[in-house]
């Protein structure tokens, strides 16, 4: 036969009638239903709607949004159909001319007046997806309730990360600074340290106790190691922070041959270059140097940080300002001396690192990371890019580029990320419309300050609130108090309007408990739960963790972190080194940590960082991190069960998932038949697995009876 004879089969009729099948098996992929259940309050408190998400309508000087704004605003986010014009801003304002409180400070390019704030994406949640869950097809659990020991620990929580916000990672997990004031106190809530109960001594929920077992409390409460760590496998081992989010990446020897090269799925390596401090001469960039090989160009790990001591809001009406929607935002105030660019070594430094970020910017440094050191990618991968070794069904002349290799896990990484913000915005705006930390705060404050009559129907609540947190006290160290402290004579960073002149802010008499924040503008322009940030990091740290091997030879033990790019002869790969930022943060220092890191356990960590962080900084709670990030991976190993589809040949990819189950997602060969893709638990049941956080009876009979009451 002519060579020209050869064509691809299948091809035209035939092809085309494959490739509406695999579309059509995507669509048939079953999965359980979902119930999508907020926690009743919105209902509850419908005379105040003291714990729904208000920013940027308008608000009483006791900080209660407009009840009649409120309805308009939540109707525009679940009706579509009639567009969103919902007016912005305090009452008074005037085609976007608001009258503020506070303005500028004076200063070259500063202007004249606060702008307007528009909300983030409220529509997104009714979009649609060709791949991947529906965004009504994943959910979360009903988020803690006013009242709750929950809610008072997650509070205490937020409000102890301000008061530690300037101490290094390093000196927490010793104990250094207040920190172990701040642990003994946060121990004496019962969440931490106690039998903790629901709202009215009601018992905890399913996902409320799953909560508080991903504490890692072990019937001892809280630690210096433990405090402010995520709940997945490895987060609380070792150093704080990810390597993820410090180290570079050291090239191979240069005298790499091209075969050698293209076993490790790759090509011949470029180098970095940095001249070194002490002798001035040109030098092969280390681990310990920070730096990233994107390509030709690099990564620095460093950021530009913050001014350490300056927080936000801690002015009724700046916050108040902020509340109605002022746009504070970019009059944060940097570093300007030579430590200006440093290594994350701080809360604060965390906080500023997710201020910024391109969401899913951390994932695709460690996947480049990982690419760059060599790591294997999973063992059910056709291709051969396992450490140079062949697969069994395919021979070593075949290697991975455009698919199962860097092109590929690049753009997938990313590639998850918009979908994860576009179901996570279903459920901030469209079930649970949960407000901020700086709005407890503020509940908190009036609550403290015999002002609780303005909360309405949540006065109740608000008082067990208060009542709950005055218990983070031991030896004299209280956190409320310390927080009182930290904001007492705290001027406003901003000059006073003529109307802020005129303003007489609720009298505080007990203690100013606004949340000192990390930034001007406060939280985001969208609600809290669930948290867009943890979403994305689910999502992202899912695929990651699908694409590399997780695993030792043996397929069940995790692979140690620095086994990870390893070849034959080698005692370890290119990731030997666990570093951490020292306390000024201005270089990387290496550690023997007393724990085993794994791979995953770092990808784990690094999820978990760049959730919390957000935390940090004053804009989330721990159950935002916990829920969403599950959620994430939900999303996540749904796009890639339906891709399992389309492969053609054999593939699968195991990962141990957040709650340390190990899951393997498989598609099989047979296109001229039907192919199928599906998802096995060692020892579960996946249904289960992708419901567990969701809803329990409890919670619904919860969120019923609020709605009742209400």
């Amino acid at each position: 036969m002519a060579i020209n004879a050869f064509q691809p089969e299948p091809k035209g009729e035939p092809r085309r009638t494959i490739a509406d099948n695999v579309r059509a098996l995507a669509r048939q992929i079953s999965r359980p239903p979902v119930t999508q259940q907020a926690n009743g309050e919105r209902l509850k408190y419908a005379d105040s709607y003291a714990t729904s998400f208000t920013k940027g309508l308008p608000h009483d000087e006791f900080g209660m949004v407009d009840v009649a704004a409120f309805e308009t605003f939540f109707d525009a986010l679940n009706t579509p159909d009639r567009g969103f014009n919902v007016p912005l801003g305090p009452v008074g304002t005037v085609n976007g001319e608001a009258p503020f409180y506070s303005k500028p400070r004076p200063g070259n390019n500063a202007p004249q007046a606060w702008s307007l704030r528009g909300w983030e994406s409220p529509l997104a949640g009714h979009t649609y997806d060709l791949q991947g869950p529906d965004a009504d097809a994943v959910g979360m659990a009903p988020a803690p309730r006013l009242g709750s020991d929950e809610l008072a620990a997650e509070m205490a929580e937020v409000y102890a990360m301000a008061l530690l916000r300037d101490v290094p990672f390093h000196d927490i997990e010793a104990g250094g600074g207040d920190t172990g004031k701040v642990v003994a106190a946060l121990n004496k809530l019962e969440w931490f340290g106690g039998n903790p109960t629901d709202v009215d001594s009601a018992p905890l929920s399913k996902n409320a106790q799953n909560r508080r077992d991903g504490r890692k409390l072990d019937g001892g409460g809280l630690t210096a190691k433990t405090l402010f760590r995520g709940s997945a496998p490895g987060c609380a081992d070792g150093p704080y922070v990810s390597q993820f989010l410090l180290q570079g990446v050291t090239s191979r020897a240069p005298n790499t041959s091209s075969v050698s090269a293209l076993k490790q799925g790759g090509t011949q390596k470029t180098y970095s270059m940095v001249r070194d401090v002490q002798s001035g001469q040109l030098r092969k960039a280390e681990a310990a140097d920070g730096y990233v090989l994107f390509g030709a160009q690099r990564i620095d790990q460093r950021i530009h940080a913050q001014s350490p001591g300056v927080d936000y809001m801690q002015d009724w009406a700046e916050w108040l300002d902020v509340q109605n929607g002022a746009a504070k935002g970019g009059t944060d105030e940097f570093v300007t001396n030579e430590t200006a660019l440093r290594f994350i070594h701080s809360p604060r430094d965390l906080a500023s690192y997710v201020h910024v970020d391109a969401l899913y910017q951390a994932y695709l440094t460690a996947c480049l990371m990982l690419l760059g050191s060599g790591a294997a990618a999973d063992r059910g991968l056709p291709e051969p890019n396992r450490r140079g070794e062949e697969n069994k069904l395919n021979p070593a002349t075949r290697t991975a580029f455009a698919l199962f290799a860097g092109p590929h896990i690049l753009t997938l990484v990313t590639e998850v990320a918009t979908r994860a913000l576009k179901a996570v915005r279903r459920q901030k705006y469209n079930i649970h419309c949960r407000a901020r930390p700086e709005v407890l705060a503020g509940i908190t404050a009036l609550a403290a300050n015999g002002h609780g009559a303005q909360l309405k129907s949540a006065e109740a609540d608000g008082a067990a609130h208060f009542a709950k947190l005055v218990d983070a006290e031991v030896d004299g160290y209280s956190i409320v108090d310390r927080i009182a402290a930290r904001n007492q004579g705290n001027q406003t960073r901003y000059p006073r309007t003529a109307e802020g002149d005129a303003f007489t802010a609720p009298a505080f008499e007990n203690g100013n408990l606004l949340l000192p924040m990390a930034f001007p503008e406060g939280s985001p322009m969208h609600p809290a739960y669930g948290a867009g940030h943890a979403t994305v990091a689910g999502a992202c740290v899912t695929v990651l963790k699908a694409f590399f091997e997780m695993y030792e030879n043996d397929g069940t033990t995790l692979l140690d972190l620095n086994q990870v790019g390893k070849r034959e002869g080698e005692p370890e790969g290119p990731i030997n080194k666990v570093f951490y930022a020292t306390d000024d943060g201005q270089k990387l220092k290496a550690q023997t940590p007393p724990d085993k890191l794994t791979l995953a356990g770092e990808l784990n960590k690094l999820a978990a960082n760049i959730s919390i962080g957000r935390n940090m900084a004053g804009v989330h709670y721990y159950s935002d991190y916990y829920d969403s990030l599950r959620m994430g991976e939900r999303i996540a190993v749904g796009m890639l069960q339906e891709q399992a589809l389309t492969y053609g040949e054999l593939v699968s990819m195991t990962l141990p998932t957040f709650d340390g189950d190990r899951l393997t997602i498989k598609g099989t060969l047979d296109l001229a038949g039907s192919p199928t893709a599906h998802i096995e638990i060692d020892g579960g049941d996946v249904d289960e697995w992708f419901t567990r956080h969701l809803a329990d009876a409890v919670e619904v009979a919860q969120a019923t009876d609020a709605k009742s009451s209400g």
